[in-house]
């Protein structure tokens, strides 16, 4: 049987960063694992009570080895990090020796991967599986992440000689897909250059002014509006001057603490639907946590890969404007629904509408103390007969606007109007001792209004006018026309009174009467028979007593 020999190539410097990406992507992603596991061991052993887990020199030996393994691992993360940042800056150099590197990168790691190793044979001993299967699978899973390290960087081989290399299998795989994914990469970026810039005004924040000139110059270059900022003052009137899409805000200034200002934007409410990216030289997680706490919505490191940072405004503006879509459209509704709702209440009283916002479940409610008043026009057939549709229509609103006036005035509330029928009430739904009187005025008003209409238009229209007080029930009625409408004897008497008054008078039930015959003038007519209610004593109004001057005046 043939042995099969190991893949040899020469390397260029493009195979050189490959061949690092694929080491350091490799040694980061399964120190994750063994970081991973270890701090999920942790956990376990710190939170659970001792009653269950056990307090004994064993479970003390196994917190210690795990406390071990968490230390070694995070220490080895940040020394890969260190190394492959300077090996890839420096392997671009057609002299740089990467067998060397690789000589002394198993140098660097191998005894801590020991030290991994040595911990977990440590909890073997210490008993961990007392502490069921988990806990067991676990401690394997960072002894095998572990040995799978070792044994890959002592099979790392490359020849200082030929410039040759061969790879143990997990790296040459991953060195494939490194390849695989800068090839792709490549093609993204030129899709990214060529996507379109979606037009957006971006606020930049920074208390460099040399510094903030070039990043203004470099977001206009991309094809946006750039509006800069050094400081508070420049920030509110930008956002309160402009339509802001996006903030860009530099996290390391000179003369502000970035975090306070970054705090400060997400505070004011101007800026509560704007996104903010921060922007930072820092490659540190704990720097991106904190501005992601304080409501940042992307974070970028320094230098920017133009495409990259491209895609991110992109998408960040795009999702903005959408959300500014989103609530005009809102908006839009609430108004077309508010005035539906205005529209459909325009027929009801004011303090009905008022309750209803609070109280949806209103429907009626009854006065003991009311007065109603019915207004016709005397002989109104014969009056449209001698009219057009159009001048009656603007006839009756001419009378009627005048009277919704009067009754305004007076605190009276509009019922309805039927045909050429105007109805008031008094006393609900707002109570009043006084709505004899307040009805009374109105009645006045409205006779001398329609003298006023009948001599600037040249017409000869009289009002009757009926008048009842007594007890009322109003409520609302309908579903799709909502009206506010009174019932009652009394409301049926007020109109019964109207249809046996006479032309230009105001006539008035005896309940009306002696509520007001102290302060009133009325002529006495006689007992009228009135239908479905026989014969009763009815009145017209005249107007208000004249007061008595004090003798001698």
């Amino acid at each position: 049987m043939t042995e099969k020999h190991p893949k040899v190539r020469r390397l260029g410097k493009q195979q050189k960063s490959i061949i690092l990406e694929s080491i350091r992507c490799h040694l980061l992603t399964t120190l994750d694992s063994i970081v991973g596991y270890s701090e999920i061991l942790n956990e376990e052993f710190s939170y659970e009570p001792s009653e269950i887990m056990g307090d004994d020199d064993e479970r003390e030996n196994c917190i210690s080895a795990i406390k071990n393994i968490l230390k070694t691992a995070l220490s080895l993360q940040k020394k890969v990090d260190l190394i492959f940042a300077t090996a890839l800056v420096e392997s671009q150099n057609a002299s740089y020796d990467i067998a060397l590197f690789l000589q002394s990168l198993r140098h660097s790691l191998l005894t801590s991967l020991y030290a991994i190793v040595g911990n977990y044979e440590i909890l073997i001993e210490s008993g961990i599986k007392r502490y069921g299967q988990p806990l067991e699978d676990d401690v394997q899973k960072i002894h095998d992440s572990a040995q799978l390290l070792i044994n890959s960087i002592n099979k790392l081989t490359i020849s200082s000689r030929t410039n040759k290399y061969i790879f143990s299998s997990p790296i040459e795989k991953l060195e494939n897909s490194i390849k695989a994914l800068m090839r792709s990469g490549a093609k993204k970026n030129h899709l990214a250059e060529s996507r379109p810039v979606v037009a957006g005004t971006i606020l930049i924040i920074d208390d460099q002014p040399a510094v903030l000139e070039l990043w203004q110059r470099q977001v206009e270059f991309f094809g946006y509006k750039a509006v800069p900022a050094e400081h508070w003052s420049t920030i509110l009137k930008a956002v309160k001057n402009t339509k802001i899409d996006l903030v860009l805000l530099q996290m390391l200034m000179l003369k502000t603490n970035s975090f306070a200002l970054l705090k400060k934007i997400k505070l004011q409410h101007e800026f509560k639907s704007i996104p903010v990216i921060a922007i930072s030289p820092l490659k540190k997680n704990q720097v991106a946590e904190k501005c992601f706490q304080l409501g940042a919505i992307d974070y970028l490191t320094q230098p920017l890969h133009h495409a990259i940072f491209r895609v991110r405004v992109n998408e960040c503006i795009e999702k903005k404007q959408l959300l500014d879509k989103e609530k005009e459209y809102t908006a839009n509704i609430q108004e077309q629904k508010q005035k539906i709702e205005n529209f459909s209440l325009n027929g009801l009283p004011q303090s009905i509408v008022e309750r209803l916002e609070n109280d949806k479940t209103f429907v009626a409610e009854r006065s003991e103390e009311a007065s109603v008043l019915f207004a016709d026009i005397a002989e109104f057939s014969q009056v449209i007969d001698q009219l057009s549709p159009q001048q009656t229509v603007r006839l009756l609103n001419i009378i009627f606007s005048a009277f919704d006036a009067i009754v305004d005035k007076y605190k009276v509330e509009k019922i309805k109007t039927i045909g050429d029928n105007y109805m008031a009430i008094a006393g609900i739904p707002i109570p009043n001792h006084d709505h004899a009187e307040a009805i009374a005025q109105a009645a006045l008003a409205m006779q001398n209004t329609m003298a006023t209409i009948n001599k600037k238009m040249g017409i000869n229209i009289h009002l009757r006018i009926g008048i009842n007080s007594g007890p009322v029930i109003a409520g609302i009625i309908g579903s799709k026309k909502i009206i506010y409408d009174a019932w009652g004897k009394t409301v049926n008497l007020a109109s019964r009174i109207e249809a046996q008054s006479q032309a230009s008078k105001i006539q008035v039930s005896e309940s009306t009467y002696n509520l007001l015959k102290n302060k009133y003038n009325f002529i006495y007519r006689g007992e009228i028979e009135v239908r479905s209610f026989g014969k009763l004593k009815l009145y017209f109004l005249l107007g208000p007593k004249k007061k008595r001057l004090p003798y001698g005046a």
